[in-house]
């Protein structure tokens, strides 16, 4: 089944736009509300985000993120039929906890630069 699009011109709309803050030429993320009957359309700007995860290393079977809160999360794939799969897995670990704490550590002196 196709899609079927249907096309209608409207002339002589009133469009508003409720930002955040002030924007110049720069993309938005948001909603268009439209009113026909009023010829009105409304651009209503979504909040902006809160802090993001970020991604601090991989492995060869992980990927190790630092979360907004300050905790880390670790995500390990891997296959049961891997051959020696617990000792990789066992070495990886200790890679990963290091660079959990190295990353913390700069955290610390970002943090401790930026009081000052």
């Amino acid at each position: 089944m196709e899609n079927q699009f249907i096309y209608s011109k409207m002339d002589g709309m009133s469009i508003e736009m409720q930002s955040q803050q002030e924007k110049n030429m720069t993309l938005l993320r948001g909603k268009a509300l439209l009113n026909e009957e009023e010829k009105r359309l409304m651009f209503v700007q979504n909040t902006p985000r809160g802090a993001r995860s970020t991604e601090v290393g991989r492995s060869a079977h992980s990927r190790i993120v630092r979360r907004p809160d300050g905790l880390y999360t670790l995500t390990f794939r891997f296959s049961a039929n891997e051959k020696f799969l617990k000792e990789s897995l066992l070495s990886e670990i200790r890679e990963v906890v290091k660079l959990a704490k190295d990353d913390n550590e700069v955290q610390k002196r970002a943090k401790k630069g930026g009081e000052e």
